[in-house]
């Protein structure tokens, strides 16, 4: 498992235990872990971390797709309406992209987790 510095500290400071050498350091380790019941963390297989960047991505592509609605409705310049339209639309089209995408991968890791 990780865990957080500062809070291996406060824990340190909360046993009393000021001082920090590496024999205290390991001492408050050992008597974390075991007041933790927390689980191993593990690292993401490839295609887990894929999906996740994958599904991060879309997120920013439907906030700048809101965003840009929002602008539209408040331009009044055809010029600039015509190419908001034009950005919303192709944020759309990439949007649809991810989902594909995302879609597959969901199958990768699902197939991945089957195992």
């Amino acid at each position: 498992s990780r865990l957080n510095p500062t809070r291996v500290r406060a824990f340190a400071t909360a046993m009393g235990k000021l001082a920090k050498t590496d024999p205290i350091d390991a001492a408050v380790l050992a008597h974390l872990a075991q007041t933790l019941e927390e689980a191993p963390s593990t690292v993401p297989s490839p295609e887990r971390e894929r999906l996740r960047e994958l599904v991060q991505r879309r997120e920013q592509l439907v906030s700048q797709r809101d965003d840009e609605r929002r602008r539209l409705h408040q331009a009044r310049d055809p010029f600039v309406r015509k190419c908001l339209e034009d950005a919303i639309k192709a944020l759309k089209e990439a949007i649809r992209r991810y989902d594909k995408e995302i879609a597959k991968a969901m199958k990768v890791v699902d197939a991945e987790q089957a195992q």
